[in-house]
């Protein structure tokens, strides 16, 4: 066989190459025919996106459901895919605090919000389309937002920060796609980085079961979180959200779609830090004796020298949570309003384990929002800051943490249908200006199956006093006769007896601990082993009572 000549050996040699280059136009074409999606995002490894909305027939109509799970799926929420003619469509996005959780679907802002602006239009339709989702960190906003931005909306309502120290992941740096455009190129990256950087990584779309029930026992044993207390991966949440939110306010200031962004409010009085760490510097032996010092003046009303102690411990660990907490009770107590306001911001700010929005988050949405024509702020920090009778909000204001009773929940309806109507954003005069309260008969002290999820919130979180009022309230109304039940048969659902069982155990848990402490306090003959035993009680309480019960309804 003669030998081949110089230019077929060229030839054949670019023929692998060349196959090469068609596997991969072939793999671009079907991405694209398929329309697989991947979550765009420069600071994180994340799998295909998937949109939290499916396409139905609903009596001949196209419609819109949201189906997935954590976004409160099962409410059943539609809308029509080709807005109706006259219709002012709102999308609010967020998460839980957003979605009124743990409130019945009716008691979320949106819903009182449509009512009201349909009182002041009879003549119009409006929807107010609560999209939030449950645990969802800006990243996976922004996801949902790229989806409603398609939806022909007339107003977006943003009110996200809760969430972004929730899932458990490492930054290792920004390194965007190599072409923006390539769905082939994006798979790659997404697929090489979770195996380059596989702690850089989240997949799907929220949690599974192992890390939902890992991120809870965190907060039971108060683990403090690396991205809270590493500087350079603090630093990257607050880029990662900024590069969120920025997302969603630019593109919605290039569609001229107006967007409200809220700042994000948080229960600074009554809800103590999940999580206190000491620097490695700070004087543990000194930081305790004057700590302990101060917690055994404020139990006694001694509120100057507590002011004293704690200050002292304060200056020996200075990122304490906790410390800071109390310091601002010890003021409090004292009648230093402005102290004790300040230093319950600081605690909120130092927790190692933030399920709180920290101020620098809110920072970011003033920031923005001023940088984009489109974007109104309404800062309810401020509002509620203005409208609590006491020194800052607590539960006059929330249910926990972050999540707005009634009374919060009405405030911030009431607060963007003012601005609505302000800023002309409905075509017409309103026949009146007034907000006009839903005629709702919900009342939430009676509401014993939220009782009854707010307790073993209180218990994850270590707050004793307040699973024991919680308790305590739930016992008298079935006691009284007024407490409303779930119906029977409904997911998670008890007898009222067995409701009565678990408030009764959830207050010998906690009263336990308090006592405990307070002898060792006092000096007084106690268990030696509490701390640990109590941990345990903890533990075995919260997992067979919420997720064993969760587990065996579905």
């Amino acid at each position: 066989m003669p030998p081949l000549s110089r230019r077929k050996k060229i030839i054949f040699s670019l023929i692998p190459a060349g196959l090469l280059i068609l596997v991969a136009i072939a793999a671009e074409i079907g991405l694209r025919v398929f329309d697989v999606e991947f979550a765009d995002d420069p600071f994180l490894n994340r799998t295909l996106k998937i949109s939290i909305f499916r396409e139905e027939e609903r009596d001949g109509e196209r419609v819109y459901r949201v189906s997935h799970p954590q976004a409160y799926g099962w409410r059943g929420l539609t809308f029509p895919i080709d807005k109706p003619e006259g219709t002012f469509r709102v999308f609010a996005l967020g998460a839980s605090a957003c979605a009124g959780y743990p409130h019945p679907p009716e008691e979320d802002f949106g819903d009182y919000l449509e009512h009201a602006l349909q009182q002041a239009y009879p003549d119009r339709k409006f929807e107010v389309l609560n999209v939030a989702a449950h645990g969802f960190a800006s990243y996976r906003v922004r996801d949902v937002f790229d989806d409603v931005i398609e939806y022909d909306p007339d107003l977006v309502v943003l009110w996200s920060g809760n969430n972004e120290f929730l899932e458990k992941r490492t930054y290792f740096g920004t390194a965007r796609t190599f072409v923006e455009n390539s769905y082939l190129i994006r798979g790659l990256s997404v697929t090489l980085g979770r195996w380059l950087n596989p702690e850089n990584s989240l997949s799907g779309w929220g949690m599974s079961r192992d890390v939902e029930i890992a991120m809870v026992f965190g907060k039971i044993e108060q683990l403090a979180l690396g991205l809270r207390k590493d500087p350079e991966q603090y630093r990257k949440v607050l880029e990662h959200y900024e590069y969120s939110i920025g997302h969603i306010l630019r593109t919605a200031n290039e569609r001229d779609v107006p967007v409200f962004a809220l700042t994000v409010p948080s229960n600074l009085r009554d809800w103590r830090p999940n999580v206190s760490y000491h620097e490695p510097a700070a004087p543990e032996a000194a930081w305790r004796d004057a700590f302990e010092r101060g917690e055994r003046h404020l139990l006694d009303g001694e509120a100057e020298q507590a002011v004293e102690a704690f200050t002292a411990a304060a200056g020996l660990s200075k990122v304490h949570a906790l410390t800071r907490y109390l310091l601002a009770r010890a003021h409090e107590t004292a009648g230093d309003r402005t102290a004790a306001a300040r230093s319950y911001r600081e605690a909120k700010d130092l927790d190692h384990n933030p399920v709180r929005t920290i101020a620098a988050i809110n920072d970011i949405v003033r920031k923005l929002a001023a940088e984009n024509a489109s974007t109104r702020l309404i800062d309810t920090v401020d509002l509620y800051d203005r409208t609590t009778k006491q020194v800052a909000p607590g539960f006059d204001l929330f249910l926990d943490y972050v999540h707005p009773n009634k009374r919060g929940t009405l405030l911030i309806a009431k607060t963007i249908f003012e601005r609505i109507l302000a800023e002309g954003l409905v075509e017409g005069e309103p026949v009146s200006r007034e907000f006009q309260e839903a005629p709702h008969t919900y009342e939430e002290y009676r509401d014993i199956d939220m009782a009854r999820e707010l307790v073993l919130l209180y218990t994850s979180m270590h707050q004793s006093e307040t699973a024991i009022a919680q308790c305590d309230r739930a016992l008298a109304a079935l006691e009284r006769g007024d407490g409303v039940l779930p119906e029977a048969g409904a997911p998670g659902a008890m007898t009222r007896e067995e409701y009565g069982k678990f408030f009764e155990t959830a207050k010998g848990v906690h009263e336990t601990y308090l006592g405990e402490h307070r002898k060792r306090l006092r000096g007084e003959p106690h268990d030696a082993e509490y701390e640990a035993n109590l941990l345990k009680s903890y533990e075995a309480f919260f997992f067979a009572d919420w997720y064993q019960a969760r587990d065996g309804a579905k």
